[in-house]
């Protein structure tokens, strides 16, 4: 489980303590103050003093109050700490599974409208890809220009913005950024028939993976893309900006790579998105046999679900 579950089950629990404790010990004192009342006061005058009467129903009043209060401030905590929980299992979930298929969670294209997913790949209209500055409106060919003009490692577009992953590689699901568009099944099969848009999702992957994550990537191009011959590998001059850059941030590139890795097969483009995964499950092996570093176990994980590995390219490749 996450560090940061952890605390925050942590703090529930020291908060329904820190609420039930008090009110528990004063609806016990209250509790204790009206039988001594009833052993000590005659019997005649419990049942003739009107004010010994209406003293008596207010503290048992209270005592009554009292409990409500600690019983309703435990249930409140308990719902705050059940809630909390669903939201991380349902992370949990999202990051296993990925988003291949469409849901009511969805940005889609306006009727009548045509695709700004390929209208962005094909330079015609600007997105807000930076949420830095939404005022900002970029092509395809500007991101790849941004990422590129120093390198994607060294791009404060990469780190500082969470919306242009989601124009350069969407789902099905919308993620970070509420203005971009989600797939759809007739945009899928656009795209999958414009070659053009092909050629430069397939560029966006080669920036990313090379310029962010520091892996080699050889392309030998087949009669079309999804027969491409695929091979990302190791650069081991670089490996430590490698695992710098898979790690950053916890689970952050973790759902970056898995997005990739979706997109590419909602694209039918499986061999660079295996290829992908098979050179992420070597660099986890990598790092296990060497170091007996075990940060990337989880995340090869969740990698392996999204794009099943080939045991004959494993071998073949490593």
């Amino acid at each position: 489980m996450n560090k940061a579950y952890i605390i925050y089950f942590k703090i529930v629990f020291l908060l329904a303590c820190s609420c039930y404790t008090p009110i528990f010990a004063m609806t016990e004192m209250a509790e204790n103050e009206r039988q001594n009342q009833a052993v000590e006061e005659p019997e005649q005058e419990i049942i003739n003093n009107k004010p010994t009467n209406t003293k008596k129903r207010k503290l048992k009043k209270q005592t009554s109050m009292l409990k409500n209060i600690a019983l309703g401030g435990t249930v409140v905590v308990g719902a705050v700490a059940l809630g909390g929980m669903g939201i991380y299992l349902a992370k949990k979930s999202t990051a296993k599974t990925g988003f291949t298929s469409p849901t009511s969670n969805t940005n889609p294209p306006l009727p009548g409208q045509p695709s700004r997913i390929l209208g962005f790949y094909r330079d015609e209209i600007g997105v807000t890809a930076d949420d830095r500055n939404n005022n900002k409106l970029m092509t395809w060919r500007n991101v790849i220009d941004e990422l590129t003009a120093k390198d994607a490692y060294n791009s404060t577009l990469f780190e500082g913005s969470h919306h242009f992953i989601q124009w350069l590689f969407p789902l099905y699901q919308a993620g970070k950024n509420p203005n971009a568009e989600t797939w759809t099944t007739a945009t899928v099969d656009q795209f999958k028939s414009d070659h053009a848009s092909i050629d430069r999702i397939i560029r966006s992957f080669q920036v990313v993976v090379h310029g962010y994550y520091k892996l080699n990537v050889n392309i030998t191009q087949g009669t079309t893309r999804d027969q491409d011959v695929v091979i990302v590998s190791i650069d081991e001059a670089k490996f430590d900006q490698t695992v710098a850059a898979l790690t950053i941030h916890d689970m952050h590139n973790t759902l970056r790579i898995t997005r990739i890795i979706k997109c590419l097969k909602i694209l039918g483009l499986e061999n660079y998105a295996t290829a992908f995964n098979v050179c992420l499950q070597a660099i986890c092996l990598k790092l296990n046999i060497d170091t007996n570093d075990r940060s990337l176990d989880e995340s090869a994980k969740i990698w392996d679900l999204a794009a099943p590995q080939n045991p004959q390219s494993i071998l073949s490749k490593f």
